[in-house]
C-alpha cells in the first residue's frame, strides 16, 4: 500500500507540473535514433531487471523531430512502470520506432498479466502522457483488445 500511495503522491505531483499552462521550448530536430537510442536502451536493461524482455526494431528513419527530452524520459518511465505492473513476463514486449507518413512512430506492444488488476490504476499517468504528447505537437494513442496492449506515441516530423 505505501508503494500505491508513493505512485499515486507522484502521479498527481507530475500531473500538475505537466497540465499547468507552462510552456516548453522543444529542442533542435533530432533524427529519431538521437532521440529514442539511450532512453530505449536504458529501458531495455531496466525491464530485463524485473524478468521483462523487450524486442525493438526500428529502421531507425533519417527524419528529424522536435522534441522535450525531458518529457521524452517520463513518458518512457512511465511505460516501464506500466509494463513492470501489467505485463506478461511470459509474453515478449514489442517495441518499434518506425515513420508512417508525417509522423514518427514509438510503440509498445504487451500482453497483459492474467492476474493483473486494474483496480490500483488511477488513469492519470495516462493523461500526464497524452498531455506531454500534445504540448510537443504529438498525439498518444491506446489500443487495448483482449490480453494485448499497445500504446503509440507518434512524433511530427520536423
Amino acid at each position: 500500500k505505501i508503494a500505491q500511495i508513493k505512485q499515486i503522491s507522484e502521479n498527481i505531483f507530475e500531473y500538475s507540473l505537466i497540465s499547468g499552462d507552462q510552456q516548453i521550448i522543444l529542442e533542435a530536430p533530432a533524427t529519431a535514433r538521437d532521440v529514442f537510442l539511450d532512453p530505449l536502451s536504458e529501458t531495455v536493461g531496466y525491464l530485463k531487471r524485473y524478468g521483462i524482455a523487450l524486442s525493438l526494431t526500428s529502421d531507425w528513419p533519417e527524419k528529424r523531430i522536435r522534441v522535450y527530452q525531458p518529457y521524452i524520459k517520463r513518458l518512457l518511465d512511465n511505460v516501464t512502470s506500466n509494463l513492470i505492473k501489467y505485463a506478461d513476463p511470459a509474453v515478449m514486449v514489442q517495441a518499434a520506432v518506425r515513420q508512417e507518413g508525417d509522423q514518427i512512430l514509438l510503440f509498445f506492444r504487451n500482453e497483459v498479466r492474467p492476474d493483473a488488476s486494474h483496480e490500483d490504476s488511477s488513469g492519470i499517468g495516462l493523461s500526464n502522457m497524452r498531455t506531454m504528447m500534445e504540448k510537443m505537437g504529438g498525439k498518444l494513442t491506446v489500443e487495448q483488445k483482449d490480453r494485448m496492449f499497445q500504446v503509440s506515441l507518434r512524433f511530427p516530423v520536423s
